[in-house]
Order: C-alpha cells, then sequence, then structure tokens
C-alpha cells in the first residue's frame, strides 16, 4: 500500500470538514441602527435620537430616546416601528429611562424640577399615567436597576459640577431613602 495514501485520505478528511458550514447566523447590532429619526427644527436642522434606552417588554424590544414624540418597537432588533404617543408629557425630555417590572413599563426623563415617573400596561397603544407622589426632587440622566434580590434603584447624574446620586424605590417606585451622593464630582483630577 503506498505510505502517502492515509496521508491523502487525512487531508481529504480535513478539507471536507472545514468546508460544512454551520446553519447557526450570529446576529451582531450596532449603532446607528436604522430608526426613521426625526429631524429637530431650529437654526440648524439635524437629527435626534440621543440617550437611548431599551427595555424588552413581552418579546417586544422598547427603544426610548431624547426628543423623539414616542418610541421604537422592534420584534427582533433589525426592524424598528415608530410608535408617537401623546399621553406621556415628559417625552420629549432628554436622556429618558425604563424598566420593566412584571407586567408595567415606568418611564423617566431628565428634569431640572421635580417631575413624577410614568406607567404603562399596554405600551403598543397610548396609554401612559401618571405615578402621583412618587420622588420629591429632580432627576438628570436617570437609570432605574432591580436587583436580583427585587430591591429597585434609581441613580442619576450627568454634570461637570453635580455629583451621581442615588436612592433606593419600594413597590410603588417612590423613594424610601434620601438621596446618597454614590460618586462626588472632583474637578480637580
Amino acid at each position: 500500500m503506498n505510505k502517502s495514501f492515509p496521508l491523502l485520505l487525512l487531508l481529504f478528511i480535513m478539507i471536507i470538514s472545514c468546508n460544512q458550514t454551520d446553519n447557526k447566523t450570529e446576529k451582531i447590532f450596532c449603532n446607528p441602527l436604522n430608526l426613521n429619526y426625526r429631524f429637530q427644527p431650529g437654526n440648524i436642522s439635524y437629527r435626534e435620537c440621543a440617550d437611548p434606552a431599551i427595555v424588552r417588554y413581552r418579546n417586544k424590544f422598547i427603544l426610548f430616546a431624547s426628543h423623539s414624540s414616542g418610541y421604537w418597537i422592534s420584534d427582533d432588533m433589525l426592524t424598528w416601528k415608530h410608535n408617537p404617543v401623546k399621553t406621556l408629557d415628559i417625552i420629549e425630555d432628554y436622556a429618558p429611562d425604563a424598566i420593566v417590572i412584571n407586567d408595567t413599563i415606568y418611564y423617566a426623563g431628565s428634569a431640572s424640577v421635580r417631575k413624577p415617573l410614568w406607567f404603562t400596561t399596554d405600551p403598543l397603544g397610548d396609554n401612559w399615567q401618571q405615578m402621583p407622589d412618587t420622588l420629591p426632587f429632580p432627576i438628570w440622566d436617570p437609570h432605574f436597576f432591580e436587583d436580583d434580590d427585587g430591591r429597585r434603584y434609581l441613580y442619576w447624574g450627568c454634570s461637570n459640577v453635580d455629583p451621581v446620586y442615588g436612592v433606593e424605590l419600594n413597590s410603588k417606585m417612590q423613594a424610601i431613602t434620601e438621596p446618597a451622593v454614590l460618586i462626588e464630582h472632583n474637578p480637580d483630577k
């Protein structure tokens, strides 16, 4: 038997195995997403969709962004449909955040004055409602967080002067602690 036959057989098997393709396909998402951005009027017209926050609600992705007149909804994070809303008064505020707890979406926007949190159980419709007496202080660039133990927190702050703050929230999304400074602004460093 020819000594090169086993070597050729091994080479043939390697070539065949390298040419086999895996039916799995990876999905990679990057910015910019293909969104129908809104143009802001003014001296210079520009597209606006800053400070995005995405939540997953009943097998749909919902993307909130600054000055958007609504939010975008997707089944697959590739195809997005803008959902304009009129009942969410703070939809034009900057740097929003949202969190899903059970079947409810809670929403906050940035404000230099005290504003309520909002909620809905029907984000595909236009049925947002204010939550009474939620936060006794203004928040800028908010972020909700629910820990593994079920405790909820709200963090905020985006400034070259002010610190980053945080509070713990109860089940009614009301602050149950005083705002605590978590990251101090240090202009000397």
